[in-house]
């Protein structure tokens, strides 16, 4: 019975270990590079509009 308890608990850690890599690897190749093009993005919007607004305000 001892060894059947303790292969439930190892069971058990490494399918929480299995889950969390997976998790983070997700995380990594797919949720990270889709933050990194959206604070691109934002960026780029913000800058064309800082050069749009300032086009039209330029004094000659």
């Amino acid at each position: 019975m001892k060894k059947f308890g303790v292969g439930i608990i190892v069971g058990v850690v490494a399918t929480v270990a299995t889950g969390v890599g997976a998790f983070l690897g997700f995380k990594q190749k797919v949720v990270k590079p889709i933050e990194d093009e959206e604070a691109k993005f934002d960026a780029t919007r913000i800058q064309s509009a800082r050069k749009a607004h300032q086009a039209h305000n330029a004094r000659y």
